[in-house]
């Protein structure tokens, strides 16, 4: 009677694959209803329901991620949004040995696969984009210059990290070239209305 808790038993604590998750609680759920478990499986049982709710905890996240990582993928190559292309090369950086800080599941090559497909994307993305992007680079008004910037330099910091470095360091020319202009653009108007002013003040 024992034989078929023993021989789940083995199978849940040999797997470290989170998409087995589901089958082994599946078949699980369906011996129990068939068999009582035995008295001198309880503990070995009691071991096996922890280790699998632990996978179906992780498979459910796992699942989320990779579904959160496709619809931004998707996102920033429809708008061409790089912030959301460097957002998936930093998650799927982390896409490789164990899932989350489990000591026992690691991802699996479907995943890993997955995450190098997603990361060949955006890296071609880059390489396609970034001169259509820096040329048409502007900030709308000085009254968004702090977003603007800061926006840009999360931008740069995150060239840098993935090695293009050329990349960067246009970008950063470009910067300063658009903060020079509405400096000056920003000059001029404050000089525009304090003539405006004083026209106004000592009109006859």
């Amino acid at each position: 009677l024992a034989g078929r808790y023993l021989t789940l038993y083995n199978k849940v604590e040999r797997n470290n694959d989170v998409d087995v998750c589901p089958g082994l609680w599946e078949e699980y759920q369906k011996l129990r209803l068939e068999e009582d478990i035995p008295e001198d499986l309880e503990d070995k049982v009691m071991n096996l329901e922890m280790i699998l709710k632990e996978g179906l905890k992780l498979y459910e996240k796992n699942k989320h991620l990779f579904g959160e990582l496709r619809s931004k993928l998707d996102d920033g190559l429809k708008y061409r949004d790089f912030k959301l292309i460097f957002e998936v090369l930093d998650a799927c950086q982390n896409i490789e040995g164990a899932v989350g800080d489990s000591q026992r599941y690691i991802y699996n090559s479907k995943n890993i696969d997955e995450a190098r497909y997603m990361e060949e994307k955006c890296h071609k993305f880059i390489e396609k984009e970034f001169d259509h992007f820096i040329n048409n680079l502007k900030c709308q008004s000085y009254a968004q210059v702090s977003g603007f910037e800061k926006w840009v330099k999360h931008l740069i910091e995150s060239f840098i990290r993935y090695n293009y470095t050329d990349h960067a360091r246009r970008l950063k020319t470009k910067l300063e070239n658009i903060l020079d202009d509405l400096t000056v653009i920003q000059k001029l108007q404050n000089i525009n209305e304090t003539v405006q002013n004083y026209l106004n003040k000592n009109r006859p």
